[in-house]
């Protein structure tokens, strides 16, 4: 038996004796809805007449295909080009809009279901929430009924997800209106979190709030941004990458999407602290703008300035929380780099402190900071030693999720 599904079988029987103890299962079971993490929405594609600049690219699709985790035929090249090509971005910044490439459409299936995150490669390889979601099963909930997802197209910055976040609102009031008018519970893991926080401070009202959700559970929630989104997004990428997928392909899609830029340090909550040095000058969270112009990237820096008024993390959501996170793993806080941002090949270094190996402690523990901040509970459920990706799968965090939800 795998350590994975030990650890659930554990969970699960564990919650199973309680239940015995208390007098069985709860009556009624509180709406549950995901709000998954970057690359944790699988997103389909369509092409039609697409244009490319390699030969071997099909230019047209019969129909809409998986696009972000290839089939196992298309991780190796030349098939790999076709894959950055189509995930790739333009940002328009005279209106502000992402584009897909040319030729390409993409879409989220299956919204409000469970189909988009439980498998990312279709049907049953690349699994992500499926170990979660079979959980809750298993102890009474109904996919499309009271368990549901909000998946969404994580390749966008905060100033892209207006329409999203329609979808999402609905979803809530439709969920909220099938279970018998019971508020929902969301759960949010790594770039969720951010992405429903957002959501919670600027499209919909307090008023709203309180009739329909009833708590989030916030897992490694990237609220503040993250140092790794510098490295991503200013240098060459090529830690982890197979030796057949180019460095440069995996660059240039990077630094075409929202997300990155997005994700850098949050001002509200760092200010002037120092992220980036290089031999001509330091780069504060203030400085990120300048940082592009200076690196002679002005699309990033247009990307970086219309993200500037989204960058509130110190802002309450203005409703129940419970933020689960990891604590004492190395993680990024400062990059160094000996040469010029200009240089494409350019190195740099990174200066490591406290975190999950990608969120610094710091910005995991705002829960203690929205606590003096709003009237609703914020409680921070720290985890010693939990990297960044295992919230969906420590036991600890499991429990939690099931306690929650009175289980």
């Amino acid at each position: 038996m795998k350590l994975l599904e030990l650890a659930l079988l554990v969970v699960i029987c564990s919650i199973s004796a309680a239940r015995s103890a208390r007098g069985g299962a709860p009556d009624t079971l509180i709406p549950f809805i995901i709000i998954p993490c970057s690359t944790g929405s699988r997103l389909e594609a369509r092409l039609t007449n697409k244009p490319s600049a390699y030969a071997w690219c099909p230019r047209n699709s019969d129909g809409w295909f998986n696009l972000y985790v290839p089939q196992p035929e298309e991780i190796v090249p030349p098939h790999v080009y076709c894959v950055g090509e189509n995930l790739k971005m333009f940002y328009n910044e005279t209106s502000g809009v992402y584009d897909n490439f040319p030729g390409v459409e993409v879409r989220v299936p299956d919204y409000g279901n469970t189909t988009a995150v439980e498998y990312l490669t279709p049907p049953d390889k690349t699994p992500l929430y499926h170990d979660l979601i079979n959980m809750l099963v298993s102890l009474g909930y109904e996919r499309g009924v009271n368990l549901r997802a909000a998946p969404y197209d994580w390749r966008l910055g905060a100033n892209g997800f207006n329409a999203s976040f329609a979808q999402l609102q609905a979803l809530v009031e439709e969920t909220y209106a099938i279970n018998n008018n019971t508020r929902v519970v969301l759960h949010s893991f790594s770039l969720g979190g951010p992405y429903i926080h957002l959501f919670l401070t600027d499209f919909v009202s307090q008023a709203w709030k309180d009739k329909y959700i009833q708590r989030l559970i916030s897992i490694s929630g990237a609220f503040s941004g993250s140092t790794i989104a510098i490295m991503a997004s200013l240098f060459e990428r090529s830690a982890n990458l197979p030796w057949y997928v180019p460095k440069e392909l995996v660059t240039t899609m990077i630094e075409s999407l929202g997300e990155a830029y997005w994700m850098l340090p949050d001002s509200s909550l760092f200010g002037d602290e120092v992220f980036l040095t290089t031999p001509d000058r330091n780069y504060t969270t203030y400085d990120f703008v300048q940082m592009y112009v200076d690196a002679k990237r002005p699309v990033p820096a247009a990307m970086v300035e219309a993200m500037l008024p989204y960058k509130s993390a110190v802002t309450p959501p203005g409703v129940d929380i419970v933020c689960v996170y990891g604590y004492n793993v190395s993680t990024p806080v400062l990059v160094v780099t000996n040469t010029s941002l200009t240089d494409p090949k350019a190195g740099y270094s990174v200066i490591n402190g406290d975190g999950d190996n990608c969120v610094m402690r710091r910005g995991l523990e705002l829960c203690d900071t929205w606590a003096g901040l709003q009237p609703q509970p914020a409680k921070s459920m720290p985890i010693a030693n939990m990297q960044h990706g295992d919230g969906l799968y420590n036991p600890l965090a499991l429990r939690l999720v099931l306690q929650t939800l009175g289980l």
